[in-house]
């Protein structure tokens, strides 16, 4: 029997970040649409668990919306929540 010198041919390997190109994302698109196009909507929030698709989605709709003057900032907050650590350990403890 002839062992195999490849693992990574038994599995099918995918990366987990981003990408621009999502399929089945046109009711998103829309309610991103409707949200960026009413004027008393301030800030719109992409919840859900990690690898769910956010950043996928966001940037697949700015991807195909590059002619509107609509502009996407990405926050974080799992980088927030880290610099608010880091700002923590620099303060010198009191006496």
């Amino acid at each position: 029997m002839k062992k195999k010198e490849n693992h990574q041919q038994d599995y099918n390997f995918y990366p987990l970040s981003p990408n621009d190109r999502i399929e089945n994302g046109k009711s998103y698109f829309d309610a991103l649409n409707w949200a960026l196009n009413n004027d008393k909507i301030k800030n719109i929030a992409l919840t859900g668990p990690y690898g769910s698709g956010k950043s996928s989605i966001l940037q697949s709709f700015r991807k195909q919306n590059t002619n509107k003057k609509n502009f996407i900032f990405l926050i974080f907050l799992w980088q927030l929540s880290r610099r608010k650590r880091r700002k923590k350990r620099r303060k010198p403890s009191s006496l």
